[in-house]
């Protein structure tokens, strides 16, 4: 009986797995977007800083910088068919509708970032300034290869117990 039990529950197990899998990527790589967002914004600001921009023409070296970086995420998005809808919690196919409220969401994910990047392009040129940008490259890109490792270690446990519930499904039909 407890055997009919647990085989009969394997596909809403696996419905609930894939979703919990999908619903975790998604909020990663929303992470992920916003700190790649503020780890280049950083770069592009030390760069222009180093070299003696303006004011203004480092403010919109952050916003160029934002506009990149939208667009990479709309090009990744026309690149799948479909995404993880948090509203529906569960993959949907990815129309128009989805499309601009996961664009949104990524802007939005990358709100916080945008003022600190413009609060560091606006800084005065000085070596304590260049210093900080320096050390919060450093940060940045240590929490982006972090986020990229813990969605690594998400989908391999996902992997693996997926296998498992396929591997009872498979026992208990033999």
């Amino acid at each position: 009986v407890q055997l009919l039990a647990r085989f009969a529950s394997a596909q809403g197990e696996e419905t609930n797995l894939n979703g919990r899998f999908h619903e975790d990527v998604q909020t990663l790589f929303h992470q992920e977007v916003a700190r790649h967002f503020e780890y280049e914004a950083a770069e592009r600001s030390f760069h222009v800083l180093n070299k003696g921009a303006s004011g203004q023409a480092r403010l919109l070296e952050v916003l160029r910088c934002l506009a990149d970086n939208l667009q990479d995420y709309e090009s990744r998005l026309d690149a799948r068919e479909l995404a993880w809808d948090s509203k529906a919690q569960c993959l949907m196919p990815l129309g128009t509708e989805l499309r601009q409220r996961l664009a949104r969401e990524a802007l939005e994910s990358m709100e916080c970032a945008l003022m600190i990047s413009l609060r560091n392009a606006a800084a005065e040129p000085s070596p304590a300034s260049l210093a900080r940008l320096a050390a919060r490259q450093v940060q940045l890109r240590a929490e982006c290869a972090a986020l990229l490792e813990r969605k690594t270690d998400i989908t391999q446990a996902h992997q693996e117990c997926a296998a498992e519930l396929r591997r009872e499904v498979m026992l208990f039909e033999a």
